[in-house]
């Protein structure tokens, strides 16, 4: 399970702390890591999700593709079409990240917790693991 949560402007810059909870306990999961982005897409992310507008679930091939692209262990070589996909989100500022994140919020979702979240790289390696060792290609 993954929770989403929001505090806007905390540093005073005009930027939201996203953080991110993962994992599996009776309180909740637990903070996982932290994103900033704009205040604005922080409060749309933020509105979608109290809304229900948005449930994230970041499934075991988004996990290993991702991984794949950042040449990390437990990744697994996407399709002709999902490997520019996440070439393009990676490269996206943060206006087009922001419009990818609408209509693929787990592919964002995963390249910003491989990117951006101190242990992300761990969650995406365990999320991934069951696909892999049920015969996708690790690297």
């Amino acid at each position: 399970m993954i929770r989403i949560t929001t505090s806007v402007d905390p540093a005073g810059d005009g930027t939201a702390r996203v953080t991110v909870h993962a994992g599996q306990r009776q309180a909740g999961p637990a903070p996982c890591g932290v994103l900033t982005m704009g205040e604005a897409e922080a409060a749309e992310l933020a509105a979608r999700v109290r809304a229900g507008d948005i449930e994230v679930e970041i499934t075991q091939a988004v996990a290993a593709h991702v991984l794949w692209h950042y040449g990390l262990p437990g990744g697994m070589e996407p399709g002709s079409f999902t490997k520019p996909f996440i070439a393009a989100i990676v490269a996206a500022d943060r206006e087009n990240t922001a419009r990818l994140a609408r209509v693929y919020p787990a592919h964002v979702l995963a390249v910003q917790l491989a990117r951006d979240v101190e242990d992300g790289i761990h969650l995406l390696q365990a999320l991934a693991g069951r696909l892999v060792a049920e015969g996708g290609a690790a690297r």
